[in-house]
C-alpha cells in the first residue's frame, strides 16, 4: 500500500477539483429540471373578547394561546380547505391542497402564519388569502359565544399574502455548492483510495521505499516496433539516449570503474524491458571506445536477436555444447563497437546449461577478451537462471517498469536475490514519465548538415596542397571544409596552434568577413605559398587585394609548411 504524502495529495487535487466541478454542473442541470415553486404567506392575529377587567383579559389571553395549536390544525381541515377549493375553483382535493399548506405559530404569541406553495406566485397568494379568510370564519363560528351571541374569539388578518418575486425552490446556488462539495469529496476520496491501494511502481521514491538498493537511473518510454529498441544507434541525440548516458555514469560509480566487469541485466517479471535496457546499455558503454560483448542468456524467451536485428541461428547454446567457438559465434552490432552473442537454438535444459562449468568458462574467457560483458537473462521470479549467472558475474542490474512492476513482486525479487547472495548494483526504472523541462530542449534537435559537410562517421584522407589552395580560392557561397588530418586525427583539428612531427606549422583561423583577407590578415601570405609558387614568399611578395571583393562564407584558412627543414 502506498504511503500518504504531500506529493500524493498534490496529484489527487486535480482529480478532486474536477469531481467538484462535475458535481456542480450536475447539480445545476438537475435544478433546471425541477419545477420552481413560489410561496406566499398570510398572517392572522387571535384575540379573546371576554371580560373587561385585567384579570379577565389575562385569562382570555392564556386561553387563546393554549388554543393556538388547535386553531392551527383547523387550517388544514376539510372544513376550511373544501371551502377554499370551491371558492377558487381549484382542481385539487383537500388532501392535495393540505400538502401545499404549512402553518406556523410562534411560541408565546397569538399569531398564526399560513404559507402556501404553488408553481404560480399569483395562485399561491390567492390561496393563502382565501385560507386566512375561511379560517377566520371557521374559528369564529365554532368558538364559544357571549351572552349577546357574538364569538368570544376574534380573528383579524394583519398581513395579506402577496405574489413572490423569486422561487424558493430549487435554490440553484445552494444546490451547486452542495453538488460541488459532494463531488469533491467523492471523487477525491475514490482517487485517494485507489492510489493508497495501488501497488505499482511509479517513481524512484517508490523504489526507495520498497528497497534500499541504489537507484541507477530512469529511462523514458521507448517506442515499440521493429528496430525501435536500439535508441542509442538510431537516435543518439534524443532524450532517451541521454537517459542511458546518465545510467552509464551512475553505473560506473556502482561498479567502482572495475575492469573487466560482467554485468547481468534482469527484471522481476517479464515485460519490463530488460532486453531493451541491455542492448542500449551495451551500446552506451561502447561509446567510450572499449570493446563490449552482449550475451543473450535468456534461453527461454530470447529477444536480443530480434531487437538488434541480427542473425540468431547460432549463439550461446552452440558455444556451451562445444559446436562453435566464441570467436565464430559472435557478430558485430553495426559500427557501434558492440559484439553480440545471441542465444542460439532453444535447448531443452536451459537451466543446466547456464549453471554448467562451460558457462563459467565462457564468461571467464569473455572477460579476458572484452573489458565489459553485458548478459541479458530471464526474469528473477520466473526461473533461477538470473541467480545462477550472477554468481558467475560481478553483479546484477535490476530493471523495473513504470506502472507495471508492483511493490510485492519487487520485494519478493530482492528478497530472493539476497537469499542467493547476489550482488545487486542497483535498480533502473524503465518507461518513466518526466515533466516538460525547457532546459532539455537542447537535446531535442538534430544538428542539420550544411551542403558540402561530411557525415559524422566519414573520415576523409588528408588533403593535398593543391586541394587546400582550390578550397581557399573557391568562389562558391557555400561553406567549404577540407580535412588535413588522416583517420583518427580529426580531434586535433580544433587546436589553434599545433606542431607536427615533420616540422610543419599549422594554424587554423575562421572569420566572418564578406571579402578576401587584406594586408592585415596574416593568412593572406598563405595564398601564394598554397598554390606552389617557385619564388619564396616574403614581405615584398605578400598577396595584395587588387581585385573586386567576392562574398565568402566562413572558411578555414590553413598555413601549410612555412619552411622546409
Amino acid at each position: 500500500m502506498s504511503r500518504l504524502s504531500f506529493r500524493t495529495l498534490l496529484r489527487i487535487w486535480p482529480w478532486a477539483l474536477g469531481g467538484g466541478l462535475m458535481g456542480a454542473v450536475v447539480a445545476y442541470g438537475l435544478s433546471q429540471l425541477v419545477t420552481p415553486l413560489y410561496q406566499s404567506t398570510s398572517v392572522l392575529y387571535y384575540a379573546l373578547s371576554f371580560g373587561n377587567t385585567a384579570s379577565d383579559l389575562s385569562q382570555g389571553s392564556s386561553y387563546t394561546e393554549s388554543q393556538m395549536l388547535s386553531f392551527g390544525e383547523l387550517v388544514t381541515s376539510q372544513l376550511v380547505l373544501d371551502r377554499v377549493i370551491e371558492r377558487e375553483s381549484l382542481p385539487l382535493t383537500s388532501h392535495e391542497l393540505a400538502n401545499q399548506v404549512s402553518v406556523a405559530t410562534p411560541r408565546g404569541t397569538m399569531i398564526m402564519q399560513i404559507t402556501v406553495s404553488s408553481a404560480s406566485p399569483e395562485l399561491a397568494a390567492r390561496i393563502a388569502n382565501a385560507i386566512a379568510d375561511e379560517q377566520r370564519q371557521a374559528v369564529e363560528s365554532i368558538a364559544p359565544r357571549k351572552e349577546s351571541g357574538d364569538s368570544t374569539v376574534t380573528v383579524r388578518l394583519i398581513e395579506e399574502g402577496v405574489p413572490a418575486a423569486y422561487a424558493y425552490t430549487p435554490n440553484t446556488r445552494l444546490n451547486m455548492l452542495l453538488g460541488g462539495f459532494v463531488g469533491l469529496i467523492l471523487v477525491g476520496g475514490i482517487v485517494l483510495l485507489v492510489r493508497l491501494l495501488d501497488q505499482r511502481i511509479k517513481s524512484s521514491e517508490d523504489l526507495n521505499r520498497v528497497t534500499q538498493r541504489p537507484f541507477l537511473g530512469a529511462i523514458r518510454d521507448i517506442e515499440q516496433g521493429e528496430g525501435q529498441a536500439m535508441v542509442m544507434l538510431q537516435d543518439p541525440t534524443s532524450l532517451v539516449a541521454e537517459d542511458f548516458r546518465q545510467l552509464q555514469a551512475n553505473l560506473r560509480y556502482a561498479t567502482m570503474s572495475k575492469q573487466p566487469v560482467v554485468l547481468v541485466v534482469s527484471s522481476a517479471v517479464s515485460g519490463e524491458g530488460k532486453s531493451t535496457i541491455a542492448i542500449n546499455l551495451a551500446t552506451v558503454l561502447a561509446e567510450s571506445g572499449q570493446k563490449v560483448l552482449l550475451i543473450d542468456a535468456d534461453l527461454r524467451r530470447p529477444r536480443v536477436a530480434e531487437y538488434a536485428q541480427v542473425e540468431g541461428s547460432v549463439g550461446l547454446t552452440d558455444v556451451l555444447v562445444g559446436q562453435q567457438t566464441l570467436a565464430d559465434a559472435v557478430q558485430p552490432l553495426g559500427d557501434s563497437g558492440v559484439t553480440v552473442l545471441t542465444s542460439g537454438p532453444m535447448p531443452p535444459n536451459p537451466g543446466e546449461l547456464l549453471g554448467s562449468a562451460a558457462m563459467s568458462g565462457l564468461l571467464a574467457r569473455a572477460s579476458r577478451e572484452y573489458p565489459t560483458v553485458v548478459v541479458d537473462t530471464a526474469p528473477v521470479l520466473a526461473v533461477a537462471d538470473a541467480a545462477m549467472i550472477t554468481h558467475k558475474a560481478d553483479g546484477l542490474v535490476l530493471v523495473t517498469r513504470n506502472r507495471k512492476t508492483t511493490t510485492t513482486s519487487l520485494e519478493k525479487c530482492v528478497a530472493q536475490l539476497d537469499s542467493a547472495g547476489v550482488n545487486i548494483f542497483g535498480l533502473v526504472l524503465n518507461g518513466a514519465r518526466r515533466g516538460r523541462d525547457k532546459n532539455l530542449k537542447y537535446y531535442e534537435y538534430t544538428p542539420s548538415r550544411q551542403p558540402g559537410n561530411r557525415p559524422h562517421a566519414t573520415r576523409p584522407a588528408a588533403a593535398t596542397t593543391t586541394e587546400v589552395a582550390d578550397a581557399v580560392h573557391a568562389p562558391s557561397d557555400e561553406p567549404t571544409q577540407v580535412s588535413l588530418f588522416p583517420d583518427g586525427a580529426d580531434d586535433l583539428a580544433a587546436s589553434d596552434d599545433l606542431s607536427l612531427d615533420d616540422g610543419a606549422d599549422l594554424a587554423v583561423d575562421e572569420w566572418d568577413g564578406a571579402g578576401e583577407p587584406g594586408a592585415d590578415d596574416p593568412m593572406a601570405e598563405a595564398d601564394e605559398s598554397a598554390v606552389g609558387s617557385d619564388e619564396p614568399s616574403g614581405e615584398d611578395g605578400a598577396a595584395q587585394d587588387t581585385g573586386e571583393r567576392r562574398p565568402r562564407s566562413r572558411r578555414t584558412q590553413v598555413l601549410s609548411k612555412a619552411s622546409e627543414g
